[in-house]
Parts: structure tokens; C-alpha cells; sequence
């Protein structure tokens, strides 16, 4: 069975200005972590760094390591995410289907915090990200739709499932305005991107895209008076063509070319079982 160990690397001396050169080490089971398989590292507003394990997670304070598990709070020791925010909470998100946070030496999660409690989705989030206003946004997969979770910073709960799959790439940011998010969902199969903003109040549809129409031409909607109102299309060379990529604000995208056709490679192992493997760069 073949076994992924991650090192965990944390930067431990000073380096020099001129040479710009620094001093790495390397941490194993051995040092004092819990597992070597290391999801996400993250530094919090005390400068402890942390590291979520599938076995817990560790704090490491520039000499050892402390563990932590659901001996200690933690509702799953499996930690796949990290996220310090602005009040020195470190959020932290569970592959299975749970979070909590750790705050001034305890654990909250569901079990000791009635608003985590209206935070529970059916199955894994798979985003976290704080606003300017000190607004918390969580997405999941509800049965493979989205359901949207806000934390406010004055202690409200709001929630909004989207009534359709999700069937492609998808992105979460905070907006330029305080209390502002901005949930988007790329349909591959249907060359389109929708938007969804929250206001501090609602989670609203905000902006839809569509290109593949034409070539060198892609098509923004935006929400006017409750409807998709469809504004001057914008010139992107090739772009029907393309995959969407990022987008920098509501009226540019990036695209990039299509990946090429991934090269199969069949071999039998284990008395005849057949497997395949995936390229995914030509060549």
C-alpha cells in the first residue's frame, strides 16, 4: 500500500538581508506530530504555527509541538482545514462533516456552541473566508448542491441552499464592501459562471456569464430590478474555445486552453485486477 508522507517544513532561524538566505527543518511523528500526513499549516495572531493531521492537530510554539484531539474538543481528529481569523480564532474543518474553532485555550463546536449547532450541512465544507466586517461564510455540499452558512460578526446565523448541482468549479471571496461575499459556480457543461452575492442580510444572485456562443466574445447578466439583464458583451480572443479559469473582479475572466487529451496507461496488478491511470499533461 503505498503511503503519502507530507514534512511538514517550518521556517526556525533568521537570514540575512543581503544573501536573503533561510534555514529550513524538517518535522516527522518523530519531532512530535501526530501524523505525517499534513493537510494545512497556518500561523495564528499569537504566532503559534498549527498543522491539521489526520490524526489531530498540532500547535508548535518554535520548540514543540502540543497535539491536540477529540480527547481535547476536537469533533473529528481528521483536520483537513485551517483558517485564523481577525478576533485569533483558529477555525478549523473536519472531513467529517464538522468544524469548531479554537479560542483562549478551548474548543467550540457544535457540542458547546448553540450557533455552530445551525451550521451542520449533510456532508463536508469545502470553503471558509472572512470578510472586512468580521463576517464568517461557509459552503458545503448539501446532496451535491450548495448550502451557504454566514456567521455574522454580531452572532446571526443566516442559511441558503441553491436549488441546483454543483457540476463544476466553484470559488468563494470577500467582496470590497465590509459585509460582502461572493459565492461563484462555473457549469462546464453549460459555459456558464452565476454569481451569488451576500449583503449582510441575503444571499442574492448577483451576476451570470456565458460564453461559447461565439467565438471571441463572452456574455455578462447582471441581477436588474430581480432579473438577468444581459450587458455589452466583452472581447476575449478565443475565448469560446477556452475553460474558464479565475476571474478578477465581477467583469473580467480568465480563461485558459483546454487540456489536452490525457494518455492512458493500463497495467494488471494484484491477479489480474486491470488499473488505469490518467495522465494529465500530454506527454
Amino acid at each position: 500500500m503505498l503511503r503519502i508522507q507530507i514534512l511538514f517544513m517550518v521556517l526556525l532561524a533568521g537570514f540575512s538581508a543581503a544573501a536573503q538566505q533561510y534555514n529550513y527543518r524538517n518535522f516527522t511523528v518523530a519531532d512530535g506530530l501526530p501524523s505525517n500526513m499534513v493537510y494545512d499549516v497556518q500561523q495564528d495572531s499569537e504566532g503559534f504555527i498549527w498543522a491539521a493531521t489526520d490524526a489531530g492537530v498540532a500547535r508548535f510554539d518554535g520548540r514543540k509541538f502540543t497535539v491536540f484531539t477529540q480527547q481535547d474538543g476536537l469533533p473529528s481528529n481528521d483536520v483537513i482545514v485551517l483558517y485564523p481569523d481577525s478576533k485569533g480564532r483558529m477555525w478549523m474543518i473536519t472531513n467529517h462533516n464538522s468544524m469548531c474553532y479554537y479560542h483562549k485555550g478551548r474548543f467550540y463546536s457544535y457540542r458547546n456552541d448553540s450557533l455552530l449547532k445551525q451550521i451542520r450541512p449533510f456532508s463536508n465544507f469545502f470553503f471558509v473566508m472572512e470578510n472586512d466586517a468580521g463576517d464568517m461564510a461557509f459552503i458545503a455540499h448539501e446532496n451535491n448542491t450548495p448550502a451557504l452558512f454566514v456567521l455574522t460578526a454580531n452572532n446571526r446565523v443566516i442559511h441558503k441552499k441553491l436549488a441546483f448541482e454543483i457540476r463544476g468549479y466553484s470559488n468563494l471571496q470577500a467582496g470590497s464592501n465590509p459585509h460582502e461575499f461572493f459565492f461563484s459556480l462555473y457549469d462546464s457543461s453549460q459555459q456558464r459562471i452565476d454569481t451569488y452575492t451576500f449583503d449582510n442580510e441575503n444571499w442574492q444572485h448577483f451576476y451570470s456569464v456565458k460564453w461559447g456562443t461565439s467565438p471571441d466574445y463572452y456574455h455578462p447578466y447582471k441581477m436588474v430590478d430581480g432579473k438577468l439583464v444581459q450587458q455589452d458583451s466583452v472581447y476575449y480572443p478565443g475565448c469560446g474555445k477556452l475553460m474558464f479559469r479565475a476571474f478578477g473582479d465581477m467583469d473580467r475572466l480568465f480563461f485558459s486552453s483546454a487540456p489536452p487529451d490525457r494518455i492512458k496507461v493500463v497495467c494488471s496488478v494484484n491477479k489480474g485486477r486491470t488499473v488505469r491511470f490518467h495522465t494529465t499533461e500530454n506527454g
